[in-house]
């Protein structure tokens, strides 16, 4: 695929939100749980650190988005979560029982889309290699 950054970006956004129900819920749910975790450890480095790798992730879909197409590939968007779930978990727990049952909920999504990414990737690799889901209408 040859499209400038801008391009790509808007092009992948929209694919992303043509996904069936299911999955928007799922979208949905990943980002309020680790934006209300990096909200929740703000004061703590860890805050930090999930918001720069969900920055990253969300740039880097679009970039290989741009080089690969809506393919299995996408799932290496986030590689940036792997140490930021690992800092969750081996963290220390928030006193609150709200803000540690955020957390804890945080990893368990988190752990759940590491793992189907590394199944697609791995069926990517495998030669898999065709554009998933149905495009957007115009």
């Amino acid at each position: 695929m040859s499209q400038s950054h801008s391009a790509a970006f808007v092009a992948f956004y929209k694919r992303l939100f043509a996904v069936p129900l299911f999955w928007k819920i799922w979208l949905v749910c990943l980002a309020v749980l680790n934006l209300l975790s990096a909200y929740l450890l703000i004061g703590d480095s860890r805050g930090v650190i999930i918001l720069v790798a969900l920055t990253t992730g969300a740039v880097l879909g679009p970039e290989l988005y741009r080089h690969f197409g809506y393919t299995r590939i996408l799932g290496l968007m986030h590689l940036p979560w792997i140490p930021m779930t690992y800092l969750l978990w081996a963290g220390p727990i928030p006193t609150t029982v709200v803000a540690a049952t955020v957390i804890q909920a945080t990893v368990v999504l988190n752990v759940l889309c590491l793992g189907i990414d590394t199944i697609e990737v791995i069926r990517y690799v495998l030669g898999n290699r065709a554009e998933v889901g149905t495009p957007p209408q115009a």
